[in-house]
């Protein structure tokens, strides 16, 4: 069991981020097109990332301590949670954007909040964060994902009306 919490803490890992943005922003392109879409996830996946660790190491936070488990970096706030809120979430935003099916987002809604829920229980699980950091994380990237789907629809509508 605890393989399969690891396995889904990795999908909000920096290499999991990096990956999933990327190939986001490449569907977006060739599903739609929506240059909006790709530089409104890429701008705040990436200020989502730099805005975690500018407030760690203002911060400053330690871990928790746990005799034999190592983890370098500083803990408030969880940046897997943090920012996998706001990619995820911009991701499943986009998704109901653009799909017209109510249970396609049903599924996907649903699978977002568990695979975010999951996250942020796997951090404090695998004793990473403690769980004012997971809240915080969730707190933070829920903002910025706000601010994101406003940028977007802004955006969106603007470009859209110039066209």
């Amino acid at each position: 069991m605890i393989e399969v919490i690891q396995l889904i803490s990795e999908l909000a890992s920096k290499p999991a981020i990096i990956l999933i943005t990327l190939l986001s922003m490449v569907v977006l392109w060739l599903w739609k097109k929506d240059y909006v879409g790709m530089i409104t996830l890429f701008v705040f996946v990436f200020v989502g990332n730099l805005t975690n660790k500018l407030l760690k190491n203002l911060i400053q936070r330690e871990r928790p301590l746990i005799e034999g488990h190592i983890v370098e970096g500083y803990s408030f706030p969880s940046g897997h949670v943090m920012v996998g809120l706001i990619m995820y979430g911009l991701i499943v935003y986009y998704i109901f954007h653009y799909t017209h099916n109510a249970f396609i987002k049903i599924i996907t809604l649903s699978l977002a909040i568990l695979l975010m829920t999951v996250i942020g229980f796997s951090r404090i699980i695998m004793l990473e964060h403690f769980l004012t950091d997971v809240l915080a994380g969730y707190c933070l990237g829920g903002l910025m994902l706000m601010m994101g789907i406003i940028v977007y629809r802004y955006l969106f509508r603007r470009f859209h009306k110039s066209v």
